[in-house]
């Protein structure tokens, strides 16, 4: 009997209770978390990709929402008429920017996200008077 054990060790290998090196999967270290986007975590990020100041940004942002990402303002006429409504954090106006905003893939309507970039975007492009001057007295001090 321990001359066929013999031989079947020698064939086969010394049987082990452990499984092979080989066969087991590399343990991999867990995937951190992303942070949640955040106004705080996006802000930032946004100032810097479209190198715009940060405290005017803040600035302006505090006096048009008050950092609201779903304030809405409507607009009328001097007849009283409605004819648009300004939207989110930078107020964005959709008769104005809708339609701008929707070519570069973005909804400042009812997505904040895209809400604070289009923001950043007319602030690079046309600068802070040119879309904030009624709140200017608020922002531009």
């Amino acid at each position: 009997m321990l001359i066929i054990l013999a031989i079947i060790i020698a064939v086969f290998g010394f049987p082990s209770n452990t499984v092979s090196s080989q066969n087991v999967p590399r343990e991999t270290q867990p995937e951190e978390e992303p942070l949640p986007v955040t106004f705080d975590t996006l802000f930032p990020l946004l100032a810097e990709k479209y190198g715009q100041d940060t405290n005017l940004a803040r600035e302006i942002i505090r006096c048009e929402s008050r950092f609201d990402e779903n304030a809405r303002n409507d607009n009328y006429d001097k007849k009283g008429i409605y004819w648009s409504s300004d939207w989110g954090y930078w107020q964005i106006n959709d008769y104005w920017h809708v339609e701008d905003a929707k070519k570069l893939g973005l909804d400042v309507i009812n997505n904040w996200e895209d809400n604070l970039e289009y923001g950043f975007i007319i602030l690079k492009r046309d600068g802070a008077m040119a879309h904030w001057s009624a709140s200017a007295h608020c922002w531009n001090k």
